[in-house]
């Protein structure tokens, strides 16, 4: 493969993980604007129940809620976007030591 046509491929890789990282921040931002709007609803219930055993209904509720909330955040997706993006800019500044070709 030619210089030209490597380091062309190194930036598109670079392109490709920061897209990579920047749509799962996308994600994590949309995840945690759901869990609040829920979080609120959770509360807004609270406020209006009627007895504490409602109330005591609508913390149960909500306790399991938010233990659903940070796995659907994917932290294993971000992971890999900042790896692959530390890999592909290393390849591309020519920091990759043995094996980065």
């Amino acid at each position: 493969m030619s210089t030209n046509t490597r380091d062309e491929a190194r930036k598109w890789e670079v392109q490709d993980a920061t897209k990579a990282g920047a749509d799962w921040l996308g994600s994590y931002v949309t995840t945690l604007e759901a869990a609040l709007a829920d979080a609120r609803r959770y509360r807004a219930n609270y406020e209006a129940a009627a007895n504490g055993e409602a109330r005591t209904q609508v913390l149960s509720w909500a306790a399991n809620h938010a233990t659903g909330v940070l796995p659907n955040v994917r932290l294993d997706l971000a992971v890999s976007a900042a790896a692959r993006l530390a890999g592909a800019e290393a390849r591309l500044t020519g920091e990759g030591g043995a094996g980065a070709d």
